[in-house]
């Protein structure tokens, strides 16, 4: 009897360590599966990275260092550009040089020490300096250049006499118009433009196209 309770005993200890050992196995089993779902998952993730890695590179490969996309290509003019795009182009300069003017506070006007400044750091020169750099505007000079003489003298002179009226012609304080100081800045940067166009339009339309940058 005694034998046989024994025997029973290390049958059930030995189906139980059977028992547990399948148990762990299928575990261990489970967390394998997953642990290869997701290094798969993963390499699908890093050859994804590697393959857009290596079209960027690509990319890089084809555009010149420090340049920009549109420069690796000649460089052609704007024909979409037409010649009285020029008054524009005074008004976003006087836009961007001389401050709106809408009150009679220094700070909310352009005022006498602001138009020294404006002379004094020549600005008029400035913005010629730039626009003899700028492709949008040799195109518009060359549009301008094809004029007929009489069209192309009525354009410049329009141009010339671009700028807001003065408070006093408005006769009022008005974002529309300008202080003194302002109206004569705008007119001081409208005459530096045109007398850039007329100097560009006497050079021949190859000379003009070789300045483009």
């Amino acid at each position: 009897m005694q034998g046989s309770y024994i025997g029973r005993v290390v049958t059930a200890v030995i189906v139980g360590v059977i028992l547990g050992v399948g148990t762990t196995f299928v575990a261990l089993s489970r967390k394998t599966a997953g642990l290869e779902e997701r290094t798969t998952a993963q390499k699908e993730t890093i050859s994804v990275l590697e393959k857009r890695l290596q079209n960027l590179e690509s990319e890089l490969r084809r555009k010149p260092s420090g340049s920009h996309e549109a420069t690796s290509t000649p460089i052609q003019e704007d024909l979409s550009l037409d010649a009285n795009y020029l008054i524009e182009i005074v008004k976003d300069k006087q836009a961007t040089h001389v401050k709106v003017s809408f009150g009679e506070l220094a700070h909310q006007c352009f005022t006498d020490e602001d138009l020294e400044a404006f002379k004094r750091n020549r600005i008029p020169e400035r913005i010629a300096q730039d626009l003899r750099k700028n492709n949008r505007f040799l195109s518009v000079v060359l549009a301008v250049k094809a004029l007929p003489p009489v069209e192309r003298q009525e354009l410049l002179e329009a141009a010339s006499k671009t700028a807001k009226p003065t408070w006093a012609e408005l006769n009022r304080i008005d974002v529309e118009g300008q202080t003194e100081a302002g109206h004569i800045a705008e007119k001081m940067i409208a005459s530096r433009i045109v007398d850039l166009v007329s100097e560009l339009c006497r050079l021949s339309a190859e000379d003009i196209k070789k300045l483009y940058q």
